[in-house]
C-alpha cells in the first residue's frame, strides 16, 4: 500500500517512524533492565532469555508493520488517493 504514490509513501514512512522510535526506547530500557537481571543466570537460562528477547523485539516489528498498513487503510483508499 505504501508503494501506491509519494503521498502514501511519505505517511507510511512518517507513521512507521514514530512507531519504531517509541517502541524502540521502550525495548531499548526494557531489555537493559532485564539484562542486569539475568547477568547473574547460568549461562543456559541468559541463553534462553536472550532469545527470548530476540523473539520479542521481531515480533514489535511485525506488529507495527501490521499497525502502519490499518493506518493506512484508514486515511487512504485502495487506490492510494486519501479519504475524505
Amino acid at each position: 500500500m505504501a508503494m501506491k504514490n509519494d503521498d502514501t509513501w511519505k505517511f507510511a514512512n512518517e507513521i512507521c517512524g514514530k512507531l519504531w522510535w517509541r517502541i524502540g526506547w521502550i525495548l531499548f530500557f526494557s531489555t537493559i533492565l532485564i539484562f542486569l537481571i539475568i547477568i547473574k543466570f547460568s549461562d543456559s537460562t541468559s541463553t534462553f532469555i536472550t532469545i527470548f528477547l530476540m523473539t520479542v523485539e521481531c515480533l514489535m516489528i511485525v506488529l507495527s508493520i501490521i499497525l502502519v498498513e490499518k493506518a493506512m487503510k484508514k486515511t487512504f483508499d485502495k487506490d492510494g488517493n486519501r479519504k475524505n
